[in-house]
């Protein structure tokens, strides 16, 4: 399945409160295999982000324990944020089917509805963030 890399990010809290459910079994292995493989993408952007900001945009704080983006380099690390975020990536999910007896919030539905049986990828174009 394509999904944006922005998709996968805004997902984790979404997982980690369906993977506190109590499942049945199959569902259960689904969940973390599909948590396998959002982690993975997850380390990957944290690796690039990090780079964006202690390789090539941001400065040292004065006591050496943090890094920041100066102003002047505000406008490019957004924009190279923003097309990470953007970045399309193809993940092998087992699409989930839950009991209808699973409680959700609507907005933990809504950030990880790509990984259920009924997802319709046209009704969710993806999120695009804007700088």
């Amino acid at each position: 399945m394509k999904l944006k890399l922005a998709e996968i990010v805004e997902s984790v809290d979404g997982i980690k409160e369906l993977s506190a459910l109590k499942l049945p079994a199959k569902t259960a292995y689904q969940i973390a295999r599909n948590m396998k493989l959002v982690n993975v993408e997850l380390d990957e952007f944290n690796k690039a982000r990090s780079s964006l900001i202690t390789d090539k945009y941001g400065v040292r704080s004065e006591d050496g324990d943090s890094f920041q983006v100066p102003p002047e380099n505000v406008e490019k690390f957004t924009k190279e944020m923003t097309d990470l975020l953007n970045m399309e990536i193809n993940l092998d999910i087992y699409p989930v089917e839950l009991a209808d007896e699973v409680l959700l919030s609507a907005d933990t539905m809504y950030r990880i509805s790509w990984m259920f049986v009924n997802y319709n990828q046209e009704e969710k174009k993806g999120i695009i963030i804007n700088d």
